[in-house]
């Protein structure tokens, strides 16, 4: 035991460190090293939020070509309904304005004349 109370009153004394203890080139050195560490940590995070970013614009790039393709769908659709409703109306509206076309041209010429 008592080899444990001189281990620990060793280590609970502090260590007075002088100026002549640091070596600034170390001490920079140091700082750099924590530095880069440091950078190279967040430079992991980094990564791992763009890979989601990357990630959810794949997912989003897959839906939007659903949806184009669901829009072509729902187009040509409409298209051709326009196309059968229209058909039938097509007709009559171009006769009706061929009507209304040769009313005006002959009240144009009553009025040259």
């Amino acid at each position: 035991m008592a080899n444990k109370k001189k281990k620990i009153d060793e280590q609970d004394t502090p260590k007075i460190i002088s100026g002549d203890d640091i070596d600034i080139e170390e001490l920079f050195a140091r700082l750099k090293e924590f530095e880069n560490k440091a950078l190279l940590d967040r430079l992991k995070v980094i990564e791992s939020i763009i890979a989601g970013i990357h990630k959810s614009q794949i997912a989003d790039r897959v839906l939007l070509k659903d949806i184009k393709q669901h829009i072509s769908y729902l187009s040509l659709a409409h298209e051709e309904l326009l196309n059968n409703i229209g058909a039938v109306e097509t007709s009559s509206f171009h006769e009706d304005e061929e009507e209304s076309e040769i009313t005006q041209s002959e009240e144009s010429d009553k009025k040259w004349n």
